[in-house]
Formats: structure tokens, sequence, C-alpha cells
């Protein structure tokens, strides 16, 4: 955008000295033109009508209440021993930071930071499936999409506003290995490819992968509009929700509606099956994690997002499939629920699924396990997600993916680039050569003797 104005103004300067008005007319054409192209995303756009009517028929009303809020897991075996020891050393740290006083023990922290060693901190004491040991808390009134938000709708939002989600800015994301086709993994392990994460190497780092690609450059939504909108981070989510006229439900709104009215119970329709046989309740891990998955479910990767029964109160996947999104949080730590495909019933890998599954990611952070959803703003709304920390992200200006950046630049780029950024980048080129031709055009008139001086002054 920058080199495009450059070359409007550079233009406009020189159409002023033109003899020729056709000159003139074609630098005014050629500046509105990029003005055009140039335009920002229209992020204060609203959703028309018609639109919202149709995001609030896919809600439902639930009438808030008291409810468990947190795990009911807490009889594990240590558990209790873990919550304690945790609390004193909680304690621990927060006596030593009153008797030294909170700026030298930050100084302490920066200090250990300089020596790569972990700062002293206090913990949330929590069970293997993320939450903390139930409460009885209470919601108002307040009413939920049924299900995460979906491609269809999420395709409606970018073409109404023009949007570019955080994984197309950062022009890669995470993908699980098992859904990555032989040529993607290959690239991903290539000298020039940014690899995978060090100590979750099934998650990898793949140039193109965003919601139009969720497994790279050569997957495609194509049928799939009833799935989630993937590799969406809590600042996509509040973007569509901000479009939508809606809003993130609160923790604690998003728990009410997925135990579906159940007290005291682990999952979304109450009580395990006799057999232990899951598949047919919800999307997750089965098998040896990473490198197995038994596909009792139907899917390696991410399901629909109205597969498997609703619970009671109509809400489908609320635990299993993708992370959502909710309210609150700071922006390194926002709260993602409700677990993923990649997470399993008996803990054996990652987090423990249960209606309380919880974690914390930054902002910023998405993945191919990751979505959303959505309330009224006077009411609430959700969204999913789930995926590695952006402190694994490998940053295009360091290290390893600065090579890649470097050395295959136009071809890498151009290729992974979502169509609206390829198209702009060929108009980009088209202008700049108009700007080249019209500059000569206007040294020719004014100057005729300077003609080959000009173009080897300006030639790029």
């Amino acid at each position: 955008k920058k080199l495009l104005f450059s070359a409007v103004a550079s233009t406009l300067r020189r159409s002023t000295m033109a003899s020729s008005k056709y000159i003139q007319v074609a630098a005014l054409l050629f500046t509105v033109i990029g003005i055009i192209v140039a335009k920002k995303a229209d992020l204060k756009k609203k959703a028309s009508e018609g639109l919202q009517k149709k995001i609030l028929a896919n809600q439902v009303e639930l009438s808030g209440g008291s409810f468990t809020f947190g795990t009911l897991d807490t009889d594990v075996e240590g558990w209790r021993e873990y919550a304690e020891k945790g609390k004193e050393e909680n304690q621990r740290i927060e006596d030593m930071k009153e008797s030294v006083g909170a700026e030298t023990f930050d100084m302490i922290n920066e200090q250990l930071a300089g020596m790569n060693r972990k700062g002293m901190e206090t913990q949330r004491v929590e069970n293997r499936d993320g939450s903390q040991e139930a409460v009885i808390s209470r919601v108002e009134p307040f009413a939920i999409d049924k299900t995460v938000v979906t491609i269809d709708m999420f395709r409606k939002f970018v073409k109404d506003t023009g949007y570019s989600t955080e994984a197309e800015n950062f022009q890669w994301s995470f993908v699980h290995e098992m859904c990555l086709s032989p040529e993607m993994i290959e690239l991903v392990d290539h000298e020039d490819g940014l690899g995978r994460v060090k100590d979750s190497p099934h998650w990898c780092g793949v140039y193109g992968a965003y919601w139009r690609r969720p497994e790279g450059p050569d997957s495609s939504i194509k049928g799939k509009g009833n799935y989630p909108a993937v590799h969406t981070s809590w600042n996509d989510a509040v973007a569509y929700c901000n479009w939508a006229g809606m809003r993130l439900p609160t923790e604690k709104e998003w728990e009410y509606a997925a135990r579906g009215g159940l007290e005291d119970e682990l999952y979304p329709w109450g009580e395990g099956p006799d057999d232990e046989n899951f598949s047919t309740y919800l999307n997750s891990w089965e098998g040896k994690f990473p490198k197995e998955n038994l596909k009792h479910d139907g899917y390696i990767g991410v399901a629909p997002a109205d597969a498997y029964e609703p619970n009671a109160f109509g809400l489908y996947n609320t635990v299993g499939n993708v992370w959502e999104w909710v309210g609150g949080g700071t922006e390194d730590k926002r709260i993602l629920r409700g677990g993923s495909f990649v997470d399993t019933i008996d803990g054996s890998a990652n987090h423990l699924l249960r209606v309380s599954t919880r974690m914390e990611n930054s902002g910023d952070s998405g993945s191919h396990n990751t979505g959303g959803v959505t309330l009224p703003p006077s009411l609430s709304v959700k969204h999913h997600g789930g995926s590695p920390a952006v402190a694994d992200r490998v940053h295009p200006a360091d290290g390893h993916a600065q090579r890649q950046h470097s050395t295959c630049r136009w071809l890498c780029f151009y290729r992974t680039w979502p169509e609206t950024q390829k198209i702009t980048s060929v108009l980009l080129c088209c202008f700049t050569l108009m700007h080249r031709m019209l500059t000569l055009c206007i040294a020719r008139a004014h100057h005729p003797w300077s003609f080959m001086q000009a173009f080897d002054a300006r030639a790029p």
C-alpha cells in the first residue's frame, strides 16, 4: 500500500507539469483506482438485517440460574495432594513478594529470565481437564449459538468486510501432521520449511494454512460450509462478533449452556455409555496419540459443526471437535473451552475431555482445532479454538522462517496468499507499470530530448 500511494503521489506531482490534458485525466483515474485497491477492511461495517436474523435463528434462549461450574473430576488419585501442594507454593510466592516488595520481586524475575530460568509466579491449581474444583455459580438469562461459527457464516463476514484473519497475516498456521498430505509434510520438513513444534512434533507449521485452506494450500473448503471456521484467533472471533452485532459468551455462560441443564455430570449428555464407547457422542482422539487415530467417531480431524446429537439445550459439540473462545482473560491469556479432536476421554493424551475442559492461550493464537460462537449483545455468543501457544510460533522475522522468507519470497507467499491479496498484488504490479509509462509520457512531452535519460533514471 505504501508503494502504491507513493506511486500515486509521484504521478500527481508530475501530471501538474504535463501539457497534455489526457495525461492529467489518466493520472487522476490512476489515483482513484489506487485508492480503491488500497482501501482497508471495513471493520465498522455491520451485518445486514437479514443476516442478523439468520444468526439469531441459529440461537437458543436460556433462562439462566444456578449451576455447577468447574471440574467434578477431583477424585483422581493424587489430585487433592497436588492441589494442596500448588496452593502452598502460591502462598509462598505471595509471602516472598510481600516481604521483598513488588519492585524487587519483579527485578528478581527479570534476572531469572535473563538466565533462561523460570520466574516465580503463582499458578492455577487445576485438574487434567484444565479446570478448577467445582463451585455453585449463577448466570442471568441469555441466548447462544447452537453451533460454532461455520465456514458459511464466516465467509459472509469476510465478504462483507474484507477482513483478514491473523493466520492470513502471519501467512501460516499450525496443522496436525495426520491431517496433512505427504506433499505438505515434505514442505514442512524441508530445510526452508517452518518445521514442527519442538516438544510437540505432531504440530506442523504450514505456510498458507488459514480458514479457506485448513490443511494447507492443497486443501479446500468446498462442500464444507457446515464445518467450523478454524485457524481463528480470539481477536478474529471478536471482529466477527462486532460485525454480527453479537459478543462472546462469558466463561460461566458457556459452561452453563454446555452442560445442557444437567447437574453433577461430566458430559453434556450425562453419564458415559456402559460399554465405554464414546464414538457416537463426540469427536475425540481414539488410538495411540499422535500416530494412530482409529477413526471410530468418523473423523481424523475436524467434524461438521452439527455432527452428533445436541445436548438438552440444543447445542452441538460442546465437548471435543474444536476449542471455543470465550470472553474475559488478558491479552496474553485468553480462555478456550470444550477441548478438541486431539483431546481424549480418558486423559491419556492432551486434555481430559469433560464439559469443564479449559485452557488458556494468547489472543492472536489459532490453529487447525480452534473456532467459536456468539451471543446477542444483551445476551450471549460462542467461538471455537485450541492450539499450540503463539510462543511456539516461528515468526517470519526469526531464524528458520526468515530463510524461507528471503529465499523464495515471491513464489511461496504468492502461492499462499488468500485470493483477495493475490488480486491486489497483481493489480499493484499493473499500476506500477502504468506509473512508469505515465512518467515517461510526461517527460517526453516536456523534454523529448531527455526521454532516454528519464527512462534510465526511473527504470525498476
